[in-house]
């Protein structure tokens, strides 16, 4: 774990290098909103939707291959139902856990504005919730609050890695990125996050 977090820092020093560095070329700068459908590895999470929102700074390094470092607000988490048969207890359970993600990534464009990428990203927490909806025969009762109330110490730095396809019309990115968490969401729990990850940007040159 701790050689992946090194190589991460070492990989966004590196591209920051990259970045100082390069005089000319086509240098962009994105801002870009789209939408998660988040949830665990856990087989009880079905998805949570979310917003993702921020902006994305690209350089090419070739002529097919650039390389690009984001930094978006990303809301995950998952939510599924919970079933108690020895006391007739039903509850919809929610976790929310919110993050900004600093997504580095290589993209090769396999054709003229369609680009393969695929990257490491880390991700720092901002907040987490969860909520509870219990309902036990006509009583029904509400619970809310931080998930480490309950005794869940969520990690402050999730990584992943993401994987996806983009298209490039007038300016206009269609992007779309699947990210397979690395990390352990919570210490002493197995799950990791899965997210698919869909945005609409536009490229801006300076």
């Amino acid at each position: 774990m701790k050689r992946i977090l090194v190589f991460s820092a070492f990989a966004l020093v590196s591209v920051a290098s990259v970045f100082a560095q390069k005089e000319e070329g086509h240098f962009s700068i994105q801002p870009k909103v789209g939408m998660n459908v988040a949830t665990t590895t856990s087989e009880a999470a079905d998805p949570r939707i979310g917003v993702a929102a921020g902006v994305e700074f690209e350089m090419p390094l070739k002529k097919v291959v650039s390389i690009s470092l984001g930094a978006l607000f990303s809301m995950q988490g998952a939510k599924g139902k919970i079933y108690e048969d020895a006391q007739s207890i039903k509850m919809d359970a929610k976790v929310r856990i919110n993050y900004v993600s600093l997504p580095l990534m290589v993209n090769v464009y396999l054709a003229k504005g369609f680009a393969w990428k695929v990257g490491v990203q880390p991700s720092f927490l901002i907040r987490e919730r969860y909520k509870l909806a219990a309902a036990q025969g006509n009583k029904k009762e509400n619970i809310s609050g931080k998930l480490s109330d309950l005794g869940f110490n969520v990690k402050n730095v999730d990584l992943s890695i993401p994987v996806g396809l983009s298209y490039e019309f007038s300016n206009f990115v269609i992007d779309a990125r699947y990210n397979i968490g690395l990390t352990h969401i919570v210490e002493d729990y197995n799950g990791c996050n899965r997210m698919f990850q869909f945005t609409l940007g536009y490229k801006i040159k300076p």
